[in-house]
Formats: structure tokens, C-alpha cells, sequence
């Protein structure tokens, strides 16, 4: 991302790496704990303001890295029942995504 983030996604949920100015590498993990759905992540791609979209086999999450904030998306929302599978993910350069 545009801060230089490596953001990474797997079965036990989404983990950030970073290269610090000390030349050390951190990394952080943002368990499904933090409010994203329980789901593994199938692929991540990033929007317009810096959000992550990031799709999981049971929806959509939406994270903020700047506040460390979820928000799911489900069926109820408007989204295709069902999984979403690995790699899945599109972003049109024209679509607004909500807020």
C-alpha cells in the first residue's frame, strides 16, 4: 500500500508486514477476533481511501488500517449468497464502494 505495508491473508486472518526505518521487519496479526468475519481470506485488494476489501468464504470485509476497524458484508447486504473463492476479488475504476 501507499505506507509501504505488505498486507497478507490466510486461513487464521489478516497479518500486515512492515520494514521499519531500522531496517527490521515487523508484523502485526489481525485475528478474527478484531471483528472480521471467521472466515479464511481469499483475496484483498485495496480502495480509493486507503480501505482493504477483502473477501472471505463467507463475504465481504471492509477494514480501515488507520482505525484497526471491520465491517462485514453479507447475503442481508445485498451480496451473492454463497462463497467467495480464493483470488476472487474485482474493483472497477468507475464504482464507487460504499462508505
Amino acid at each position: 500500500d501507499p505506507q509501504q505495508r505488505m498486507w497478507i491473508g490466510t486461513a487464521a486472518g489478516l497479518n500486515m508486514a512492515q520494514m521499519g526505518a531500522n531496517g527490521k521487519l515487523s508484523f502485526r496479526v489481525y485475528p478474527p477476533a478484531n471483528g472480521r468475519s471467521y472466515d479464511p481470506i481469499g483475496a484483498i485488494l485495496p480502495d480509493h481511501q486507503g480501505r482493504l476489501w477483502i473477501s472471505t468464504t463467507a463475504g465481504i470485509s471492509q477494514f480501515n488500517p488507520e482505525t484497526g476497524l471491520f465491517r462485514n458484508y453479507v447475503a442481508r447486504d445485498g451480496l451473492i449468497d454463497g462463497s467467495y473463492f480464493v483470488g476472487a476479488g474485482y474493483r472497477a475504476p468507475d464504482a464507487p464502494l460504499p462508505r
